[in-house]
């Protein structure tokens, strides 16, 4: 996304009309297509900033040149956004909580018999080793046949 979009996603043209030079004729009124500018005869319309597209066709309707397009800064957008990414953290947060919290109450080991349970390869070779004296006649040798 190029930077002039992300701009224009926080800033808006709205029509703006200048008392001193408004000649108070109502034409810009007539010309808005959404009715953004609202205003009784020989009064000075105002702008609803909210309906106003800044299309400017109210700028080349009006005949005294009292209609201008400023840009607006709208915050909007930015607590929009705030606002999603505070709650993708927080389900985020809340995913965690719920898959890597144990269950409540006590855990019970599973039993040994059952298949598919992972289980340390020491606790079914203790049987099988041999008793410590083994390993006393293996370094007594070791011993004598280097000496």
């Amino acid at each position: 996304m190029s930077l002039r979009r992300i701009e224009g996603l926080f800033r808006k043209r709205v029509a703006v009309i200048d008392p001193d030079a408004c000649r108070k004729c109502s034409l810009c009124v007539k010309a808005c297509p959404l009715g953004a500018i609202s205003g009784a005869p020989r009064v000075v319309p105002e702008v609803n900033e909210a309906l106003c597209i800044g299309c400017g066709i109210c700028v080349n309707a009006c005949p005294f040149n009292a209609i201008t397009l400023k840009t607006r800064w709208s915050i909007l957008p930015i607590a929009a956004l705030a606002t999603v990414l505070v709650l993708a953290v927080l389900a985020g947060l809340w995913v965690y909580h719920a898959y890597m919290t144990p269950p409540p109450g006590p855990v019970e080991a599973p039993a040994r018999d059952v298949p598919g349970v992972f289980q340390l390869p020491y606790e079914d070779s203790k049987e099988t080793l041999p008793p410590p004296e083994y390993y006393a006649t293996l370094e007594e040798e070791a011993g004598t046949e280097g000496g």
